[in-house]
């Protein structure tokens, strides 16, 4: 972020110094040397803008190549430059100055506010006060679980990356960055996670409820694993913690003793058959962004990731 500030620096120096030849060129006209008298008859070369005394007398003095021959004396070859050009390039380094300044501010702001966001909260909010009524650390329901953490967990915290809503308007779903799709449901003022799974090896990337099939509860989802995923939410839960997380306070997680690997790969076994994809695509590429649409009567899947297509998957066998 850092560098690409310092590039956008420079680049808006560069601009700034086109925009300001362009409107000086469009003013005051082509910099070259003239002949001038000076007090004792003599006569030499000056440098300047001996067309700028034109533009009080005559309105389309730039478009006058024949006066800049008989003035300027240097360059012999005077650039035929023309009013089109200078107005591109001052189109040009305006549109670059700009964008190079929401460049800038936007690597301060990120520098400034960015650490803030990394704290794996999901938080429901009161936007009339705007305050959050309620909170739960993705990183505390991980530690209730009584599951050992793998390695890839170690360095894949639990960060949220992407929030939908069901179409009943009480439900929503959370991706993560370990891998884990959670599913809470609204109730009153505060959230419960009613379900809670492993959906892909890496960081999900996309979720989105599909609105066009039997129930509300099918999700998609999608994860830097290349998979697409379609869920139905509603066809078991997770056990549920002992105790739920309160808005705005932090508890002490429960200490592990005594847990193997083995029983952690079983639990996660147990996990997987409990919470099994509908349908898998195997796409191949890091999912960047899904939309679950109908299409003609028919449900699809479309998928964008790095690249300049889209992919089209249709939603079958259920």
């Amino acid at each position: 972020m850092l560098c690409s500030t310092l590039y956008s620096a420079v680049a808006l120096t560069g601009s700034t110094l086109c925009f300001g030849i362009c409107c000086t060129g469009l003013v005051k006209g082509p910099l070259c040397a003239y002949k001038v008298t000076f007090s004792n008859r003599s006569q030499g070369l000056e440098w300047g803008y001996p067309l700028e005394q034109f533009s009080t007398r005559e309105v389309n003095y730039l478009y006058n190549h024949t006066s800049w021959f008989t003035v300027c004396v240097e360059p012999h070859n005077v650039v035929l430059w023309n009013v089109v050009l200078f107005c591109i390039l001052l189109a040009l380094s305006g549109a670059e100055a700009l964008l190079c300044v929401v460049q800038i501010l936007n690597g301060i702001t990120g520098c400034v506010f960015g650490s803030g966001v990394r704290n794996n909260k999901v938080m429901l909010w009161n936007l009339q006060k705007a305050r959050p009524l309620w909170v739960q650390n993705l990183q505390e329901l991980g530690e209730e679980e009584e599951v050992q953490q793998s390695a890839g967990q170690l360095f894949n915290p639990p960060l949220a990356h992407a929030i939908t809503v069901a179409t009943c308007g009480n439900t929503f779903a959370c991706g993560s960055e370990d891998g884990k799709i959670h599913v809470f449901k609204v109730v009153g003022t505060r959230f419960e996670r009613q379900v809670g799974f492993k959906g892909h090896s890496q960081g999900v990337s996309q979720v989105h409820f599909v609105n066009f099939l039997s129930h509300p509860h099918w999700l998609v989802s999608g994860g830097n694993d290349g998979k697409v995923l379609l869920w139905d939410a509603s066809t078991g839960s997770m056990t549920e913690s002992k105790g739920q997380a309160k808005g705005g306070h932090r508890r002490k997680a429960k200490s592990v003793k005594g847990a193997s690997k083995e029983g952690a790969d079983h639990n996660t076994e147990l996990e997987v058959k409990a919470f099994s994809p509908k349908l898998c695509i195997n796409h191949e590429e890091k999912v960047n962004w899904i939309c679950p649409a109908q299409l003609k009567g028919e449900g699809w899947i479309i998928v964008a990731d790095q690249s300049s297509s889209l992919s089209v998957y249709p939603i079958t066998g259920l």
